[in-house]
């Protein structure tokens, strides 16, 4: 009797070891069937590369620490990878930037992905752009960017034909057909030029190749062109304009020439250096350092030729 319930004991023992290994031979099987039907599931791949033609998926690279959500990925010759209808979320200090696009193509070997047929980039900083083609390369944290670009922020937009975004050094750089409007909490103004750089950390922004600053009634052409600016209350205030080399400032009847000028709007100053030229109807003045004012038009003359004045002209 005994030897019976032992062997009935080691038959039990011996299915359920048995019932183990084919659970553990089909798991694999199991899952590869779950990954190869439609749904909505999510998938998470720890390493490098993860690959599925489900209905999502969900792509982890921890080495440059971003995820990509996407319909369909398809891995593709020469260690790329395809995705399509892409979500892309990428950490970088304390910004989250996410990257939205119809078609991405991932080279794994460069950590470099492209985009086409249309970009959507997104931060926390309050910055969109929207692009038909782009190229963001991970190692450090640089997006390119042409055709058809639209630029905006809290207080600013802009168009060109290609940009250049640095996350880590919140730098923007603009260039080819640059126009950029923005409006602070007095004055609405547009810039014009080839390139125009924004630093968004020293709060700076600068206009090279043919720039012009706009107002109503004031225009501003130089070489170079710089703005000054400062956030308050999540609004733009405008502190300072510098321009310099073969500076033309026109404000209503009265034009003024010269090498270097600065223009506070605070005050509504002007004051111009370096050979300085001003023409108002049939008449001109001429210096080395004027101050003009366009509140009442005002313009005092501090310096001639070495020589220091103090004269005032209406």
């Amino acid at each position: 009797m005994n030897a019976v319930k032992s062997l009935n004991r080691k038959a039990r023992i011996t299915k359920v070891i048995v019932i183990i290994l084919i659970v553990i031979f089909l798991l694999p099987v199991l899952n590869y069937f779950k990954s190869s039907l439609p749904g909505d599931s999510i998938y998470s791949f720890e390493e490098n590369i993860g690959v599925t033609n489900s209905n999502y998926t969900f792509y982890n690279n921890k080495s440059t620490k971003f995820n990509l959500l996407s319909s369909k990925a398809i891995l593709e010759p020469n260690d790329i990878i395809k995705f399509l209808d892409v979500k892309l979320f990428h950490e970088i200090e304390d910004r989250n930037i996410s990257l939205l696009a119809l078609d991405a193509f991932y080279n794994q070997s460069e950590e470099r992905i492209n985009f086409a047929n249309g970009l959507f980039v997104k931060d926390n900083m309050e910055m969109d752009i929207y692009t038909s083609k782009a190229e963001y390369y991970f190692k450090n944290n640089i997006l390119f960017g042409r055709d058809n670009i639209i630029f905006k922020n809290k207080f600013s937009s802009l168009t060109s034909e290609s940009f250049k975004i640095d996350f880590t050094k919140y730098n923007y750089l603009f260039y080819n057909n640059v126009n950029f409007s923005f409006k602070d909490n007095v004055r609405k103004a547009e810039l014009y030029g080839g390139s125009l750089e924004i630093n968004d950390i020293n709060n700076v922004i600068t206009v090279i190749e043919e720039p012009i600053y706009y107002e109503e009634e004031l225009n501003i052409n130089a070489d170079k062109i710089i703005l000054k600016y400062k956030e308050v209350l999540n609004k733009i205030e405008l502190t300072e304009l510098q321009a310099s080399n073969n500076v033309v400032i026109k404000h209503i009847s009265t034009t003024l020439l010269g090498n270097e000028a600065i223009f506070y709007p605070d005050r509504n100053i002007l004051v111009l250096e370096n050979e300085v030229k001003i023409t108002r109807a049939k008449n001109t003045i001429k210096g080395e350092k004027i101050i003009y004012n366009l509140n009442d038009g005002v313009i005092k003359i501090l310096k001639v030729k070495d020589q220091k004045l103090d004269l005032d002209f209406q």
